[in-house]
């Protein structure tokens, strides 16, 4: 899919702990870290997830 700005807001608020997402939303936003320009899932909802996901929405990156 596409990544917008209220992704982002979902994101964030899951990272504060302010919502749950469901599993398959967890695991579609859990992509950070990026080693050497790929995406390395960790399990984890982390502030990383936010930055890359800022870079996408910016389009300063790209992942399959």
């Amino acid at each position: 899919g596409v990544v917008n700005a209220g992704d982002l807001v979902l994101l964030t608020r899951a990272v504060q702990g302010l919502t749950t997402l469901a599993d398959d939303h967890k695991s579609r936003v859990d992509i950070a870290p990026v080693i050497a320009g790929t995406p390395t899932p960790d399990n984890q909802l982390t502030p990383g997830e936010l930055v890359v996901v800022e870079h996408i929405l910016l389009g300063v990156a790209k992942y399959p």
